[in-house]
């Protein structure tokens, strides 16, 4: 089985950004006559929508993508998938029944909700709320443990504020522990089910987006 994996594409965010992104199905996608493409995360921007097109970006972009491709399309969440525009529509609304209800629309899989079998493999995938979920035990950053209060406060060791909006943007009715909790354990649901099913398994999940969450270096 030949899988195409591509992640962050952010259509939406910039027109210049868009026609990239085209181009880049056209040229690289469509020639690579895959069996399955998956994205893992940050598919399209939400925020400069009204509440009411939230998904519209997604759409277009997965129905380029399922036509390009020319074979299943499967996707989870990334962060910028799920941030708000406005607090009346919040971001678990988006997590659990937009982006699935687009997914049905431009007949591509949203990995958050269920698992794609094709053949003998099972694809599962899981969004991963980096500040804790994805989170490295015991990480250090400019020689300073990271704690719970800076993951909390999205402030790393010696920053004067925070580095990164999703505590702004991801606006849920749960706090961040509760959150990855809840979405872990539907995410072990869904794997779980997949294990029962089939012996290969192709996971995929939203990557750590800052080396001072990740713990990793660039070489």
């Amino acid at each position: 089985m030949k899988i195409g994996l591509t992640a962050d594409l952010h259509y939406g965010m910039d027109p210049g950004i868009d026609d990239r992104i085209l181009s880049f199905i056209d040229r690289v996608v469509a020639p690579a006559r895959l069996d399955l493409l998956v994205v893992a995360g940050d598919l399209a921007e939400t925020t400069e929508l009204a509440p009411e097109d939230v998904g519209d970006n997604h759409a277009i972009l997965l129905s380029r993508l399922r036509e390009g491709a020319g074979c299943p399309v499967a996707f989870c969440a990334g962060n910028h998938d799920i941030w708000t525009p406005d607090p009346a529509l919040s971001s678990r609304r988006i997590y659990r029944e937009i982006l699935p209800r687009v997914a049905r629309e431009t007949h591509t899989t949203c990995l958050d909700a269920e698992n794609l079998v094709l053949d003998d493999v099972a694809v599962v995938g899981c969004y991963g709320h980096f500040d804790y979920s994805l989170r490295v035990p015991d990480l250090t950053f400019g020689g300073v443990p990271v704690t719970e209060a800076h993951y909390r406060s999205q402030t790393p060791p010696g920053y004067p504020g925070p580095v990164w909006m999703d505590g702004v943007r991801i606006l849920w009715d749960w706090d961040d522990v509760a959150a990855c909790d809840q979405i872990c354990a539907w995410g072990r649901e869904r794997m779980l089910g997949a294990l029962a099913l089939r012996d290969r398994i192709v996971f995929a999940s939203h990557g750590v987006p800052r080396n001072e969450a990740n713990g990793h270096r660039s070489s």
